[in-house]
């Protein structure tokens, strides 16, 4: 393997890990009773984040934040 395809492989598993920090991170500081609301798991979400990595992270802000977004909107007001 040439060093520029071994560079490229580093920064994409950087970039993954770091998309699953962010969104454990993000799912951890949403309030449990959005998680409720919500009918998600958030355990499952944080270990499908971890295990997928950025395909995770991916489904998390597609199916799970919006939603968590909107619980959260509708109980503050």
């Amino acid at each position: 393997m040439s060093p520029s395809t071994v560079t490229v492989l580093l920064v994409l598993l950087a970039m993954s890990f770091a998309a699953s920090c962010w969104g454990v991170i993000d799912g951890a500081n949403r309030p449990v009773d959005a998680w409720t609301t919500a009918r998600r798991d958030e355990g499952r979400w944080t270990t499908l984040q971890l295990l997928f990595g950025i395909f995770g992270v991916l489904a998390y802000v597609i199916f799970v934040r919006p939603k968590l977004k909107s619980v959260e909107r509708v109980a503050n007001h």
